[in-house]
């Protein structure tokens, strides 16, 4: 029996488009997406703020746009911090959604900007989809990007640090597909159901 991470990891990525949010967004805009309760300890205060840089400072067309799938006690407070920052064609908060695995395949970077993590199910699941991650380094994210993605790491609260992170990715699309595809294999290997198994044997053998 799979669970849906698993699952997820053995489907091929990018099969299915999110109904609804794609027409939220301009043909071939790129796509920047979280998935996540909005608690003040997830600063999407800092992520709009980062976001807003990025818009700034993007000269091509289409412009990024920011899907944040959720919902949370700083769903009002982020809805005019969007207003605030004239965002309101390009970052969509979509609240709960029953489709969040077809989500993952409109987003070209998945992105956390966590105060404190723990293992984020939704970082799982956008890796095992092939989906680039670009998260804070805290709590469980840095073991679960592994040394391979370390790159895709940066510190939190620093609005600055992640738009340039999120540029750097979306402007070199090859390295993004490969820290994608890395992000998928990692996922199989290090969070799949064998070796999840495996871990479960050692703790109840004594040999961990």
């Amino acid at each position: 029996m799979e669970g849906p991470v698993a699952r997820r990891a053995r489907r091929p990525p990018h099969g299915r488009r999110g109904r609804g949010v794609r027409r939220a967004a301009p043909a071939r805009a790129p796509v920047i997406g979280s998935i996540g309760r909005l608690d003040a300890i997830k600063a999407y205060d800092v992520m709009i703020e980062a976001f807003a840089t990025l818009r700034a400072a993007w000269k091509e067309e289409p412009k990024p746009v920011l899907v944040l799938v959720g919902d949370g006690p700083e769903g009002g407070r982020l809805a005019a911090l969007i207003e605030r920052h004239g965002l309101r064609d390009a970052a969509r908060l979509t609240g709960w959604r029953k489709d969040v695995d077809r989500l993952y395949d409109l987003f070209d970077l998945f992105t956390l900007s966590s105060w404190s993590e723990g293992t984020s199910l939704g970082l799982l699941e956008a890796m095992s989809s092939g989906v680039c991650p670009i998260v804070t380094a805290v709590g469980g994210s840095p073991a679960v990007l592994g040394e391979e993605l370390r790159h895709r790491l940066v510190g939190p609260g620093d609005a600055a640090a992640l738009a340039a992170a999120w540029r750097g990715a979306l402007c070199h699309a090859d390295q993004r597909r490969t820290d994608g595809a890395t992000a998928r294999a990692r996922v199989q290997q290090a969070f799949g159901l064998r070796t999840m198994v495996a871990a479960y044997e050692r703790i109840y053998t004594g040999e961990d």
